[in-house]
């Protein structure tokens, strides 16, 4: 048997979201979801009565973590972007997007999406 975890983050329907779409992926190379909890962005002090009025108003952000399992021999599970980001680290990720805007492969509006994405996951 083979695991894997992975969070996916926002708030948390955009969270369900992603996952519902994945897990569908992930299932046609023999992946199934075993667990899945939500996890809400966690503050202290004032941020924490902020953090919990505007969760009452506005849906909170966070991350949903969901365990994968699979018998047999699956295919690998596909990296995700920000799996990417924090295998090679942030100066890695940057330098190889430079790399990619400089040969072609991206364009720079796709690099600028990515590098908003990486700072973004700097903040979590």
């Amino acid at each position: 048997m083979k695991v894997f975890v992975r969070a996916y983050r926002g708030t948390e329907d955009e969270a369900y979201a992603a996952f519902q779409e994945d897990a569908e992926l992930l299932a046609d190379d023999g992946w199934e979801p075993t667990n899945q909890q939500w996890h809400p962005a966690s503050s202290t002090g004032a941020a924490a009565l902020i953090a919990w009025i505007s969760w009452v108003w506005i849906k909170k952000p966070g991350a949903l973590w969901v365990t994968y399992q699979a018998d047999g021999n699956p295919g690998p599970p596909e990296e995700t972007f920000e799996e990417w980001v924090y295998r090679v680290g942030v100066q890695e990720a940057r330098a190889t997007l430079e790399d990619e805007v400089r040969d072609r492969v991206i364009s720079r509006a796709e690099y600028n999406d990515h590098v908003a994405e990486i700072d973004r996951l700097q903040l979590d």
